[in-house]
Formats: C-alpha cells, structure tokens, sequence
C-alpha cells in the first residue's frame, strides 16, 4: 500500500476548480466518515468555497479549522511563511 492509499480521509486544494474537490470529497466520504481539506496559500480560498459548496449541497458539517504557517521559499530563493488552513468535515 503507497502513501497515497493511506489517506482516503485527506483532499489537498489546489489550482484546479472548485468542482474537483467537491468530487473528491464525494469520493472520500464513501470511503470514511471525516475527511480533511488541505490547502496552502492562494488555495485556501478554493478550499473554504468547496467546504461551503459542500454543505450546502449534502449532509456535512464543519468539525474544526485549523489555521498555521510553514515556512517555504519565494522564486527569489528567500525565506517566507506560507498561510495554510485544515478544514476537517464529517458526514
């Protein structure tokens, strides 16, 4: 079993639209009952739409939000913080 087999409770937004990961979690709760959205950056946006999109279109409600930083670098190679949010969400 690789990672990606391991975590059926976990989505990470990214650039693609909304509808993708509202997919994805449709995916997911069939296979657990609490799935996390994962989103990094510019992508947090994309991932509270999806969080929103989802309940109202199905039975899911918002377990917790965590909010963080991690340290990445810019394209200049300098050191930044990088805003991330975990949404976790049950059925």
């Amino acid at each position: 079993m690789n990672e990606i087999d391991k975590k059926d409770d976990v989505v990470f937004v990214g650039s693609k639209p909304t509808m993708v990961y509202l997919h994805s979690l449709n995916i997911a709760f069939g296979k657990v009952s609490e799935v996390k959205l994962i989103a990094r950056g510019k992508n947090i946006s994309r991932a509270v739409d999806a969080e929103e999109v989802a309940k109202r279109i199905s039975n899911t409600k918002v377990k917790s939000v965590i909010l963080g930083s991690e340290p990445a670098k810019n394209k200049e190679g300098r050191d930044i913080n990088v805003s991330t949010i975990e949404i976790t969400l049950t059925k």
